[in-house]
C-alpha cells in the first residue's frame, strides 16, 4: 500500500488537483510566504468538512518574505488599534473552520554550529466547518 506521496511546491501555488485531507499541518510558515492570504484562502480546499488545519507560526514578519501590505498581523491600522496574527487568522478562516485551540510552544531553530534561534510559536487547531 502506498498511501504517502511526498511532493516539494510553492504553498501559494499549489496544484489545483492537490485534492483535499483530513489534516493540514503548516509550520514556521504562515510569516515566511509572499501572500499569506492566498494560501489561508486555499486551505478551505485542501482540508475536508470536519477535517483539521493546524498551524504553527512565530508570527515573524518580516519584508524579507512578505511584504507589509500582505502582512495579516503584527502591525497598527489606521486607528492605532494592534493588529495581532491571532486577528488575521480569525479573519482568514473563521467564515469556514472553528477555532479549537490556541497555545504557544518554543521552538529552536539552529543557524550556525553555535548559534540557536529561540522563539515562541503560535500553535492554533482548526476544523473545518
Amino acid at each position: 500500500m502506498n498511501k504517502i506521496k511526498f511532493e516539494v511546491g510553492d504553498a501559494c501555488n499549489l496544484r489545483e488537483d492537490l485534492g483535499s485531507f483530513d489534516l493540514v499541518l503548516a509550520s514556521n510558515l504562515i510569516c515566511r510566504l509572499v501572500e499569506p492570504m492566498k494560501f489561508l484562502d486555499r486551505l478551505k480546499s485542501l482540508v475536508k468538512p470536519k477535517g483539521y488545519a493546524i498551524l504553527s507560526t512565530p508570527l515573524t514578519w518580516s519584508t524579507a518574505y512578505t511584504n507589509e501590505e500582505e502582512w495579516i498581523g503584527g502591525y497598527y491600522d489606521k486607528n492605532g488599534n494592534a493588529i495581532e496574527g491571532i486577528d488575521g487568522l480569525k479573519n482568514a478562516l473563521d467564515g469556514s473552520f472553528e477555532l479549537c485551540k490556541q497555545l504557544q510552544l518554543p521552538m529552536i531553530i539552529r543557524e550556525t554550529k553555535r548559534k540557536f534561534q529561540y522563539t515562541f510559536c503560535m500553535i492554533t487547531i482548526w476544523q473545518r466547518k
